[in-house]
């Protein structure tokens, strides 16, 4: 997973670069089941369904390789962009 923050009033842009194997496993899914049932008051996904979707995650990308979940772009010149 790549993240790329662009602000124009800032000298730097920010980038930070995680592998997915590190955030898309058990661990992490039960870690973000976790974080979902505390904050939310519906249980919306369970931690079995968020074992599966990390694990599409990794097979669709090892398949049809890397893609941008989130780009956004203001006005302003702020640009926002994770890369799976």
């Amino acid at each position: 997973m790549k993240i790329y923050i662009h602000e124009p009033k800032e000298e730097k842009d920010i980038r930070l670069t995680i592998p997915n194997g590190v955030i898309f496993n058990k661990l992490g899914a039960m870690i973000a089941g976790k974080v979902i049932e505390e904050n939310t008051q519906e249980n919306t996904i369970t931690k079995e369904q968020l074992k599966i979707l990390m694990k599409e995650i990794k097979r669709y990308v090892k398949q049809f390789g890397h893609f941008d979940l989130v780009h956004i772009e203001t006005s302003d010149g702020e640009i926002i962009k994770i890369t799976l």
